[in-house]
């Protein structure tokens, strides 16, 4: 059921590496092959045994001044099929292709087309704007100087190695790296009730 729905809405998935042991278990789903720019698996958050999957979008502005498309989504529930339809009907498919020899072509064509229909047919809604809050400020011991960068080593070991001994050394350094970052929020949050000022200490959980 689930390949059938990645097929039926011409879902592309881009993740081509394990990212959880020798299997692809996590997927990036898009609705264009060319929305994806770079993506990678990287080392996995605390004693977690999934990869982190690292990915940047292609946005670009409009040339004519226009709002950046890349704040808005296309709605295709809200579509207009009918009409989408229709102006799909009126397109003179055979003369548009008798003028292209290659693959490549074709594939530009035809989605130009389409994109200009997409466009007309299906509404677009503003993406809500997210805030990132508590974003977590670590020591220089933990962060990428220290311990996280330590243990980012012992992954890509790991990874090269297929070794089961590099594996259980990850595996317990991303242990002592979970109990190092809940000692020092644990010590954190002891310093701020010590110092009674409920200001200071209720906005670090909102």
């Amino acid at each position: 059921m689930f390949i059938d729905n990645v097929n039926d809405n011409g879902f592309h998935q881009h993740v081509l590496k394990p990212t959880r042991n020798s299997n692809i278990l996590d997927l990036v789903l898009t609705n264009a092959d060319d929305i994806i720019a770079s993506l990678s698996v990287m080392c996995p958050i605390s004693t977690s045994d999934h990869n982190i999957m690292k990915s940047c979008f292609v946005v670009s502005n409009r040339p004519d001044g226009s709002e950046n498309i890349g704040n808005y989504f296309y709605d295709f529930q809200s579509a207009d099929y009918s009409e989408m339809s229709k102006q799909l009907a009126l397109i003179d498919w055979y003369y548009k292709f008798s003028f292209l020899s290659s693959v490549e072509e074709y594939w530009t064509s035809l989605k130009h087309y389409l994109l200009n229909v997409i466009d007309n047919c299906v509404p677009k809604k503003k993406i809500p704007e997210i805030k990132t809050r508590n974003r977590k400020c670590y020591p220089r011991h933990i962060k990428s100087t220290g311990m996280l960068n330590r243990k980012a080593i012992l992954w890509k070991r790991w990874r090269v190695s297929k070794e089961p001994a590099d594996k259980q050394a990850h595996k317990n350094y991303s242990l002592k790296c979970k109990n190092t970052v809940l000692a020092y929020q644990k010590a954190k949050e002891l310093a701020l009730i010590n110092k009674c000022n409920s200001g200071s200490f209720f906005p670090l959980y909102k």
